[in-house]
Order: structure tokens, then sequence, then C-alpha cells
């Protein structure tokens, strides 16, 4: 399970941990376009974003990590805005998480996305 990790400031570093020690290959990423550079190389099975996101917009990675792997899902952690959270969901994220969110309850989230993109399901 293949997970992209794009934190602009350290705010999922838990998450990070936990996924690794759960046999996860987990790839980090300060901003968005470094993060579709990243899409070049490898096909994530589930990327997770805090925003705003630095350097892109959440539209332009969806898109991008799309196009590198149709079946990868998509985890937002974003505000309590709700306009932040419809543009979201139009984008068909698989969890839209308002700060502040324990990384266990994320963690849960993205095990669950990676087993269904194994699973050949598509989110998108």
């Amino acid at each position: 399970m293949k997970v992209f990790i794009i934190d602009r400031n350290g705010a999922l570093d838990d998450l990070a941990r936990l996924l690794a020690a759960e046999g996860c290959s987990v790839l980090r990423f300060r901003t968005a376009m470094e993060a579709v550079t990243g899409l070049i190389k490898a096909r994530p099975d589930v990327l997770v974003c805090e925003l705003p996101l630095a350097g892109s917009t959440l539209e332009e990675l969806a898109r991008a990590a799309r196009v590198a792997n149709p079946r990868a899902d998509l985890v937002v952690v974003g505000s309590s805005s709700a306009e932040e959270e419809v543009r979201a969901r139009a984008l068909n994220v698989v969890f839209y998480a308002v700060r502040p969110v324990e990384a266990e309850t994320l963690r849960e989230v993205v095990l669950t996305a990676c087993a269904a993109v194994a699973r050949g399901e598509v989110n998108a």
C-alpha cells in the first residue's frame, strides 16, 4: 500500500508514523507540486492532504493523482469551511476531516481506502 502525505507544516507526522508501522510505503511532500512530480515516479493508492495546499489547488492535485492511478483515493484534512468541504466532496474525496482530527481516525480511513483500492473499487 502506497500512501502520499501532502502536509506543509508537519501536522500529519503522527499519521505517517502510524501508517509506516502498518507496513504502508509512505512518501511525504511539503507542497502539492512536489506530490504531482512524485506521481510521475510512483502511483499511490491513497493521497492524504492538508488544506490549504502550498503550490497548487486541490483540483489540480486530484486530477494529477487520478491520471497516475485512476483508482487512487483522496483523503482531505481541512477547516470547518462549508465551501471548502463542498469543493472537496465535488472531487469525490473518500473522506473529509475537519481539523483537529486524531491520527488514529485518519489511519483507519486510509487503511480502509487502501483495501478498497486493492479490491479494485473506484471512488472517482
